[in-house]
């Protein structure tokens, strides 16, 4: 059983060739991921129980906007909610949902999703840093690349410039991190970082799903 978003009981030993039931008692969507001898991402509970997509559709907003941390947990998401026949605007905010296997398992499912990009936007034709990191990471991983494979690249070049204009210590490598000044990465333009936070600022992206393809989203 699933409550309060924990396994109970948080550790299970069966016997092999035994059936395991997977149950969830909370009012929220869960998945139950295995990977191993068995490989699967099950929705629990099912789109036609499930009450969160159910009391979603009940309110039918003009825009729904969620956090999936995951692409399988949106893609789930996506299939349940058009199990059911509700199509709502979708956005999203992290940017592991800009991969192409949601596409490849929500199917139709996804059109039309958009997501909003914190760390980068990867079909951003005017960025060529980006373009050619995306086709190096295919080259050498075969497979293609994702935010959380581009955010450390450009921190380690960051790193760098920031060695570079305050030196080695830990000062200043602080005091070269808030000196930067319009860093262009694989991420994006004109990256700086706040002077009194220490925090990255830059414009987030935009992205949606259209012709089962990813494409840059302007937003009206």
């Amino acid at each position: 059983d699933q409550k309060e978003c924990e396994y109970l009981p948080h550790i299970l030993i069966i016997p092999k060739g035994a059936e395991l039931s997977v149950g969830s008692s909370d009012d929220v969507l869960h998945n139950v991921h295995m990977t191993g001898a068995v490989n699967a991402n099950v929705a629990v509970p099912d789109s036609k129980s499930n009450p969160s997509i159910l009391k979603m559709k009940t309110a039918n907003p003009d825009v729904f906007f969620w956090l999936a941390y995951t692409w399988q947990a949106g893609a789930l998401v996506l299939q349940q909610s058009a199990e059911v026949g509700w199509k709502p605007k979708y956005i999203t905010g992290p940017d592991m949902l800009i991969a192409p296997e949601l596409i490849q398992q929500a199917g139709a499912a996804s059109e039309g999703l958009v997501a909003v990009s914190a760390a980068w936007d990867p079909y951003d034709m005017s960025n060529q840093k980006m373009l050619a990191f995306k086709d190096n990471f295919k080259k050498k991983y075969n497979r293609e690349s994702h935010g959380f494979a581009a955010t450390p690249y450009d921190a380690i070049y960051m790193i760098a410039e920031a060695v570079r204009l305050g030196g080695f210590s830990s000062d200043g490598i602080a005091a070269g991190l808030r000196a930067i000044k319009g860093f262009n990465g694989v991420c994006g333009f004109n990256m700086s970082f706040d002077p009194t936070l220490g925090t990255i600022k830059k414009d987030v992206g935009y992205v949606t799903i259209k012709n089962q393809q990813y494409t840059t989203y302007v937003p009206p």
